[in-house]
């Protein structure tokens, strides 16, 4: 909790504007200053600024000296300058030393509490208690003082009498406005104040004595952040208590307290009426604490709901708008008439009610202090009793701002068009009987990085697109599983962590996903190779590590290093990709390490590896020469991927294409794939192999030796008629549990099933162009396929049951389009153009008329049996097909 000193910066109470009169006569100001070469007690104080010469116009140099002007009287406002008031005296009626005693129904207005102190005296006694002592303030019925500090009150003993209770402020029924209370002491009670006055808006912090207030104060929108209580038919309005225990001393002088915060509460005889309190309320001394229903106790997190500078709520906070505004508005119409126009400000000093209803405690939240975390907002008086209200998202917020709430209204970003800002114009009055309000998400599950220097910024949030972190690192170290990383195109070479005994450019924990906007061609993780023997040295870095479950996905993943370890030969392995995570749809190339120079113990998934070396020649710390181990994957799974050299201890291969396998201790596992060569201990199922078959190795009886597949740029086999077209026994078909999702796409993101087969390796035979040529017509684009989808047949292509042919027909020229729907097995077909359904002649010819530069739409399903769609027919050219 902020104590005095860290509040004197936002607490700037100005100087208060002349105030109308109390009475028919004309009221009249003084001026006082604390500066003896300014201002003195010979001069009239009918002036801020002595006159000069021999003239008496000046300013007064005491307060006392103020009050004592002849015909001073009410409705009169004395003006005090900036200093320290420490001079001058008076007794009071209760027969006290007072710094001053305020005239009934006159105004003291300081410069404000963090520029003008009134200061008492210390007495000769212990704490400043004895003789000598002097009281700050004594007020006359209806006498205002506002916007001073007051510090340093003392009584002259601890006798039980009035004089020696409020040592800061006394007296019988005035009110201190935008006032602080600090190191006062009283000898009996009230180091702060005492007697039926008023306080508003003012901060009582630590004062010494057995209560800080005693006797009928009332407070209204203030702060207790004292440790002593409060004592004796107490009235608080909208305030906090901190620390203070607010008491009544007996059932005819209880304390009450309206639309409070209390964060302790130890005290008895106390009403409370619609408060919120952190610890449970004391129900001993034989039930002597009331609490209306309204009322709410136990409040773990009662502190953090305010600011502890402002002390009004945080966005969000239950303290918004939950106060009830007859409780305030009927202890402030009680207040004497001259007084209303003090109120309908909070603590901080802005509106005392903003929005439908006041809030709990001293802060009132106001949107318009621009503020609030999540938004930006202002309003624009347009001067014809409407506000321009512009709401704008930032990012500096903990959590990610969905949208806002204005009064009942509900405004989504990034919905309905609202993706920069919202604009309205709503009328004047509405800007205070309104809340705004932020909505954030429940939680972070996406964060966002970019490349780009002028971008991204690791002192961005990272939780949108548009506030991306600059480096992949920031981002993973606040990812937890099942959080996503979105990474814009570019190269990542910043940033990194340890892992093992080498630097890493991105470590991915458990369960946390990392996926590139635009794909490998367009996005790279690079790491750095040494200038030591091997690309090993202390500057290594290696690109990425993932823990179980974890994933990077769309990377090329390039020039990643190891070091060479402290003492074991082999060191730290995995130049591109280490750990039990997976790479899924990456390219990795150019990376160096002593084993598994492309990956280490890691799943891959439709991955490209290649051209990935031995350290050769490294050295560990005790100088001994790394072993030249060239294996480019080293543990771990591969599933319909390429990995153009040896691989050494994988526990399976899946529809891959490997150069060499070489197994040691169990059997590597090879199912659907095509391997060139092996060394060691494999077991082959439903394999193609270009070898035959070693002693050590073992094989189904469908698995092809000494054969050779010829495979495309995409790793797709060459020919309709290849060995590995068709071939794939479907059932070998398995991802890890955790990567299931990922199955069904080839190595180059192809339909992975054509047929109802699929192919052997990490390919699959493009029969899109088998499509093409059977529907008779150039430039047809088949995006997907289902799999029982035959294409083979020389007059078409053929749907079987449940299969729907969609056609956008784009009319080159004004025209007829026709085609066949040839039914067989006791086929069924519907056809329909732009949702109006077709109907053939015998020939099985169906036409459809369009314009020039016409689009229309065609969907052909097979009902059962076989559908055969053939002999397109077009005016102009164009036309797109989808299969599903």
């Amino acid at each position: 909790m902020a104590k005095f000193s860290e509040l004197k910066s936002v607490r700037m109470f100005a100087a208060a504007v002349a105030l109308a009169p109390f009475a028919a006569f004309a009221a009249n100001t003084y001026y006082v200053n604390p500066n003896p070469e300014l201002a003195s007690d010979g001069y009239d104080g009918t002036a801020a600024v002595w006159a000069g010469g021999d003239s008496k116009v000046g300013p007064k140099l005491t307060l006392q000296g103020a009050m004592s002007i002849p015909g001073i009287r009410t409705g009169d406002t004395v003006y005090a300058a900036a200093g320290d008031y420490d001079m001058g005296g008076a007794e009071s009626q209760d027969g006290a030393s007072n710094r001053v005693v305020v005239v009934g129904g006159v105004r003291l207005i300081g410069a404000g509490a963090d520029k003008t102190t009134i200061k008492g005296a210390l007495g000769d006694g212990e704490n400043g208690i004895g003789p000598g002592a002097m009281r700050a303030v004594y007020l006359h019925q209806y006498a205002v003082i506002q916007g001073f500090t007051i510090t340093g009150g003392r009584t002259e003993s601890a006798e039980k009498v009035a004089k020696n209770c409020g040592a800061a402020v006394a007296g019988v029924g005035g009110l201190v406005a935008d006032c602080s209370f600090v190191g006062n002491n009283a000898g009996y009670r009230g180091s702060a104040a005492t007697g039926n006055n008023t306080l508003l808006r003012c901060y009582i912090g630590d004062n010494d004595g057995e209560q800080s207030l005693y006797d009928r104060v009332r407070i209204f929108d203030s702060v207790c952040d004292c440790a002593n209580s409060l004592y004796s038919g107490i009235v608080a309005c909208n305030c906090l208590f901190v620390r203070a225990s607010p008491t009544g001393s007996g059932v005819s002088a209880r304390v009450s307290l309206y639309n409070s915060i209390i964060l302790e509460h130890e005290g008895w005889y106390t009403d409370f009426h619609n408060c919120r309190l952190a610890k449970k309320i004391r129900t001993s001394d034989n039930n002597s604490t009331n609490a209306d229903g309204c009322s709410i106790d136990g409040i773990a997190n009662l502190g953090k709901m305010y600011d502890p500078q402002t002390f009004r709520p945080n966005v969000g906070s239950e303290l918004i708008d939950a106060g009830n505004n007859s409780y305030y508005s009927s202890l402030t119409s009680n207040w004497y008439s001259g007084w209303h126009e003090f109120a309908g400000k909070d603590f901080a000093g802005r509106v005392r009610k903003f929005g439908s209803s006041i809030d709990i405690g001293p802060g009132e939240y106001d949107w318009r202090d621009g503020t609030v975390a999540g938004i930006e907002a202002e309003a624009v008086d347009m001067g014809d009793g409407t506000m321009r209200v512009v709401v704008k998202r930032d990012f500096e917020s903990e959590k990610l701002c969905t949208g806002f709430t204005f009064g009942e209204m509900l405004v989504e970003f990034d919905k309905n068009g609202i993706g920069g800002a919202w604009t309205n114009f709503v009328p004047s009055a509405s800007i205070t009987e309104n809340s705004l309000v932020p909505v954030f998400a429940s939680e972070t599950a996406h964060w966002y990085v970019n490349p780009d220097p002028l971008v991204g910024d690791d002192k961005n949030r990272g939780y949108h697109r548009d506030c991306p972190f600059f480096t992949l690192q920031k981002a993973a170290a606040l990812a937890v599983s099942g959080n996503v990383i979105h990474a814009a195109p570019g190269v990542y070479r910043d940033g990194g962590t340890l892992v093992g005994d080498t630097m890493t450019r991105v470590k991915l924990n458990s369960g946390v996903g990392l996926v590139s906007d635009c794909g490998a061609e367009n996005t790279a993780i690079e790491g750095f190779l040494s200038s030591e023997p091997g690309m090993s040295g202390e500057d290594s870095v290696r690109c990425v590590s993932v823990d179980a479950g974890a994933y990077v996905k769309g990377f090329t993943i390039r020039n990643g290093s190891t070091r060479v370890g402290k003492s074991d030969v082999y060191g730290d392995n995995g130049g591109g990709v280490y750990g039990a995570g997976a790479a899924i749809d990456c390219v990795i190339t150019n990376c160096y390490a002593v084993r598994g120079s492309g990956s280490c113990n890691s799943i891959l998934i439709r991955c490209r590896m290649s051209d990935c070396k031995p350290s050769t020649g490294a050295t560990n710390a005790s100088g001994q020469v790394a072993k030249d181990m060239d294996v480019i994957m080293q543990g771990g799974c591969a599933y319909d991927s390429h990995i153009a050299k040896e691989v050494y201890t994988v526990s399976e291969i899946r529809n891959s294409r490997v150069a060499k396998i070489w197994g040691s201790g169990g059997y590597t596992r090879v199912y659907n794939s095509y391997v060139e060569n092996d060394f060691g201990k494999v077991a082959y199922t439903n394999c193609v192999v270009a070898i035959g078959l070693r002693d050590t190795c073992v094989a189904d009886d469908a698995t092809m030796f000494r054969k050779n597949i010829q495979f495309d740029g995409d790793m797709r086999p060459n020919s309709v008629d290849s060995l590995a077209v068709d071939k794939g026994d479907a059932s070998y078909y398995v991802y890890p549990a955790a990567f299931a999702h990922e199955a069904g796409k080839d190595i180059s993101g192809g339909q992975r099933i054509y047929n109802g087969a699929l192919d052997i390796g990490p390919g699959e035979y493009d029969w899109r162009r088998i499509f093409t040529e059977r529907l008779n017509r150039r430039g047809v684009s088949v995006d997907a396929a289902s799999a029982g989808v035959m294409s083979a047949e020389v007059e078409g292509l053929t749907l079987q049951e449940g299969d729907t042919l969609n056609l956008a027909l784009i009319f080159k020229n004004g025209g007829t389009c026709s085609f066949k729907v040839v039914t067989a097995n006791g086929g069924s077909a519907t056809v329909s153009a732009d949702g109006t359904v077709l109907t053939c002649g015998d020939d099985e010819v169906y036409t459809f008329s369009g314009s020039a530069e016409d689009v229309h739409m065609v969907s052909i399903t097979c009902g059962s049996g076989s559908a055969t769609v053939c002999g397109f027919k077009m005016p102009g050219f164009g036309m797109v097909v989808k299969i599903r």
